[in-house]
C-alpha cells in the first residue's frame, strides 16, 4: 500500500531485508493497526479484514489484509479428537478427589477443605482458588488449591497449598497412571494450572473443616440417592447457550456462573447452603467422582 517500502532480499538470502519490520506488509485505517499487536499477557488484540471499499487507493488510510481465523470452537475440537484426552480429564478428576482424600487422613479427622466461591476476580491464577471461608456462601464451589483458612479451622500445620499438605505428588489412578499435582512442570500440574476452572467441588457439612466427628449423618450430601462425603465434578464440552469468558481485557465474566459448566439437576444445588444437597450424574457429559462416606473419606467413580 502506499507508503510501505519492502526492501528485496540481497543475494542468497531467503528473507527480505523488512522481514521484522510488520508495518510494511499490515496494513492500519488510522485507528486499527494490524502490525501493533500488544506484548502482554491476556490482552484481546482487535484487527481489520479488508473490504471491498478499504482497498481503493482513493481512500485516507487505504486496507487490503485478509486473514483466516482459529476459533475456540476449533480449538476444542482438535484437542477432543485426541484419542487421550478424555483419559488423560479422568486421570486429573481422580487424583484431585484422591488428594481432597489424603487432606482428609493427613488432617486425622477425615474432614475435607472449604470450596472456594466460584466468582473469582482472575481464574487463571492459582492463588486466585482460596477457601476464604467469608466469601463461600455454601458447600460447593470450585476446588480449592490454598487451604489456608481449612487449615486453620483444623488445626492442621504445614504448607497451605493442597497438593503440598496433602502430599499429592504419587497419586496411582485406576488407569495405572502416577499423577503428580505436586511438583510445579509436571505433567499433571500443567493440566491442572491450565484446567482449573473447570473443576467443581462439594463438601458435606458433615465432613467440612468444622465438623468435629467426620461421619456421615443427616447432612452428608447424595449422589444418585447414595451419602457421600464430598464430590469432585470435571465440566466437560461446553453445550449450546455455555459461555464461558473470563473477565479479561474488558470481557464480561461468563465463569462465575455454574450452570455454563454443568447441564442437569446439580446446577439448581449449588452453592448448597446446607451442605446436604442432592446430586446426580444423569444427563451430563461432566466427570465425576465421589469421596464415600466414610471416617477418611475413598474414591469411586460416580
Amino acid at each position: 500500500m502506499p507508503g510501505q517500502s519492502r526492501t528485496i532480499s540481497p543475494a542468497g538470502s531467503a528473507c527480505g531485508k523488512e522481514y521484522a519490520n510488520y508495518s510494511v506488509y499490515l496494513d492500519t485505517d488510522g485507528v486499527t493497526d494490524n502490525s501493533d499487536v500488544a506484548n502482554t499477557a491476556y490482552q484481546i488484540d482487535q484487527f481489520i479484514h479488508a473490504t471491498a471499499n478499504s482497498i481503493s487507493y482513493e481512500s485516507v488510510n487505504p486496507y487490503n489484509d485478509r486473514f483466516v481465523t482459529i476459533s475456540r470452537e476449533e480449538i476444542w475440537q482438535a484437542l477432543v479428537a485426541r484419542s487421550d484426552f478424555i483419559q488423560k480429564m479422568t486421570n486429573l478428576s481422580e487424583a484431585l478427589a484422591m488428594c481432597l482424600s489424603n487432606y482428609a487422613a493427613v488432617n486425622g479427622f477425615g474432614r475435607l477443605p472449604w470450596p472456594v466461591q466460584a466468582s473469582l476476580a482472575d481464574y487463571q491464577q492459582n492463588a486466585s482458588y482460596d477457601d476464604n471461608t467469608n466469601a463461600i456462601p455454601g458447600y460447593a464451589g470450585r476446588l480449592p488449591f490454598i487451604v489456608d483458612n481449612s487449615n486453620g479451622d483444623i488445626g492442621v500445620v504445614g504448607s497451605a497449598e493442597l497438593f503440598t499438605v496433602a502430599a499429592c505428588n504419587a497419586l496411582l489412578v485406576t488407569s495405572g497412571d502416577l499423577v503428580d499435582l505436586q511438583t510445579p512442570g509436571s505433567e499433571y500440574r500443567k493440566l491442572w494450572d491450565n484446567w482449573k476452572d473447570h473443576f467443581f467441588y462439594v463438601t458435606s457439612q458433615d465432613h467440612s473443616p468444622l465438623n468435629g466427628a467426620a461421619l456421615c449423618g443427616a447432612n452428608c450430601i447424595t449422589v444418585d440417592g447414595t451419602q457421600r462425603a464430598g464430590l469432585v465434578i470435571f465440566g466437560g464440552s461446553r453445550q449450546p447457550g455455555q459461555v464461558r469468558n473470563g473477565p479479561v481485557a474488558g470481557d464480561i465474566d461468563t465463569k462465575f456462573d455454574v450452570s455454563n459448566y454443568m447441564e442437569n439437576g446439580n446446577i439448581a444445588v449449588f452453592p448448597d447452603i446446607g451442605g446436604n444437597g442432592a446430586y446426580n450424574t444423569a444427563g451430563t457429559n461432566d466427570i465425576m467422582f465421589c469421596l464415600t462416606a466414610q471416617p477418611i473419606p475413598v474414591i469411586t467413580p460416580c
